[in-house]
C-alpha cells in the first residue's frame, strides 16, 4: 500500500513539475516576443494568429457589448497552439534553445506566485501520500507533547496576571501621589492667572492712552492732505486742457495715417488675389496626384493581403505536416511496443514448449 502511494505521489510530482515548467516559459513569452519567434517555427506563428484573432473578438465583444459566437471557438483554438507550443518546446530541443535566446530571464510577478503555490502543495501532497501509520504516531505524540507544553505555559501566564495585579496596586499608589502633585499646581496657576488679569488691565489703559494720542495726531495729518488735494485737483485742471490740445493735433495725424492704411490693404488685397489664384491651381494638381496616390495604394494593399493569405496557407500546411509527422511517430512507437509484446509471447510459448518436451523424455527413462 506505501509503495503505490509512493508511486502516485511521484506520478503527481512529475505532472506538476511538468506544468511549472510550462508555466515558466508561456511567462516569459509576452506579444513582442511572440511576434519576433513566429518568423521562426510555424508552431509560434500559429500561436501568434491565434491570439491575434482571439483579442480582436474581445475587443470587438467589449465595443459591440455582446458575446460573438466566435470566441469560444477562438478560445479553445487559443488553448490548443498552447499545449502544441508546450509539447514542441520538449520534443525539440533546437526549438527551445533559439526560444530561450530571445525569451527574458523571469515572467510576470503573478505567474512567480502562482508557481510558488503550485511547488508548495505538491510538498504537501508528496508528504500527505508518503505518510506512513508510524509517522502518523508519531505526529500525534508531537501534538500531545505540545498540549502539555502548552498547559504549562498557561499556569506561567496565570502567575504572571497575578503579579501584574501586585505592580498595578502599587501604579495605582503612586498615582494618586501624583494626583496631590497636580492639584498643588493647579493651585499655583490660579495665582499666576490673577498676576497675568492685572497685567492685562494695566496694559489695556496704556493702550487706549496711546490711542488718544494717534488719534489727535491723525486728525492733524487729515487737514494737511485735504489742502494738498485741493492743489492737486487745479493742478489736474490745467493738464486736461494742454491734453485737449495734443488730443486734438493727434486726431490729425490719426485721419492722415488712417487714409495710408487704406491704400496699403487695397494694395494687399490685390496681392492677396493673386495668390488666391496660384493657391487654386496649386490644389487642382494635388488633387490630380492624390487620386493616384489612392490609387497605388488600393494595388499595392491588395499585393499585400494577396502575399499574407500566401503566407498563412503556408503556415497551416507546415502545421498538417506536423501533425502527420507526430501522429507518425506514435504509430511507429505503438507498433514497436505491440511488436515487443508479441516476441514476449512467443518466446514464453516456445520456452513452455521445450520444457514439456523436456519432462516427456524424463518419463521414457
Amino acid at each position: 500500500m506505501n509503495r503505490l502511494a509512493n508511486v502516485e505521489a511521484y506520478r503527481l510530482s512529475s505532472v506538476v513539475d511538468e506544468a511549472l515548467e510550462s508555466l515558466k516559459f508561456l511567462s516569459r513569452l509576452d506579444n513582442e516576443t511572440l511576434k519576433t519567434l513566429s518568423s521562426q517555427d510555424a508552431v509560434f506563428n500559429n500561436l501568434f494568429r491565434t491570439e491575434q484573432r482571439y483579442q480582436g473578438l474581445v475587443a470587438e465583444s467589449v465595443r459591440m457589448d455582446r458575446r460573438p459566437k466566435e470566441l469560444d471557438g477562438a478560445g479553445v483554438q487559443v488553448r490548443t497552439a498552447t499545449k502544441d507550443l508546450c509539447r514542441a518546446v520538449k520534443t525539440k530541443q533546437q526549438l527551445s534553445d533559439s526560444a530561450n535566446e530571445v525569451l527574458p530571464e523571469d515572467g510576470s510577478d503573478r505567474v512567480k506566485i502562482l508557481r510558488s503555490v503550485l511547488a508548495d502543495l505538491k510538498k504537501i501532497v508528496r508528504v500527505k501520500l508518503c505518510t506512513t501509520v508510524e509517522q502518523e504516531e508519531t505526529k500525534n505524540e508531537n501534538i500531545a507533547a505540545l498540549t502539555m507544553k502548552t498547559k504549562d505555559a498557561q499556569k506561567d501566564v496565570e502567575e504572571l496576571e497575578i503579579q501584574l495585579r501586585i505592580e498595578r496596586n502599587k501604579k495605582e499608589k503612586n498615582l494618586s501621589r501624583f494626583n496631590d502633585i497636580i492639584t498643588k499646581l493647579n493651585a499655583e496657576l490660579a495665582d499666576l492667572k490673577d498676576k497675568t488679569e492685572a497685567g492685562r488691565k494695566k496694559l489695556q489703559k496704556e493702550t487706549e492712552d496711546s490711542r488718544t494720542t494717534n488719534q489727535q495726531s491723525h486728525e492733524s495729518r487729515v487737514k494737511e492732505y485735504e489742502e494738498r488735494l485741493e492743489k492737486l485737483k487745479e493742478a489736474v485742471s490745467n493738464q486736461q486742457k494742454e491734453n485737449a490740445e495734443a488730443e486734438a493735433k493727434a486726431r490729425k495725424t490719426k485721419m492722415k495715417l488712417e487714409t495710408e492704411v487704406i491704400t496699403w490693404v487695397k494694395n494687399y488685397d490685390n496681392d492677396m488675389n493673386e495668390k488666391q489664384d496660384l493657391i487654386d491651381t496649386l490644389n487642382e494638381k494635388y488633387d490630380a496626384e492624390k487620386a493616384d496616390l489612392r490609387r497605388l495604394s488600393e494595388f499595392f494593399a491588395k499585393i499585400d493581403r494577396d502575399k499574407a493569405n500566401e503566407d498563412e496557407e503556408n503556415a497551416e500546411a507546415e502545421a498538417e505536416r506536423e501533425r502527420l509527422r507526430m501522429a507518425m511517430r506514435r504509430i511507429d512507437l505503438a507498433c514497436a511496443k505491440i511488436q515487443a509484446l508479441v516476441r514476449g509471447v512467443q518466446a514464453r510459448v516456445a520456452a513452455t514448449k521445450k520444457g514439456k518436451k523436456k519432462g516427456k523424455k524424463g518419463k521414457k527413462k
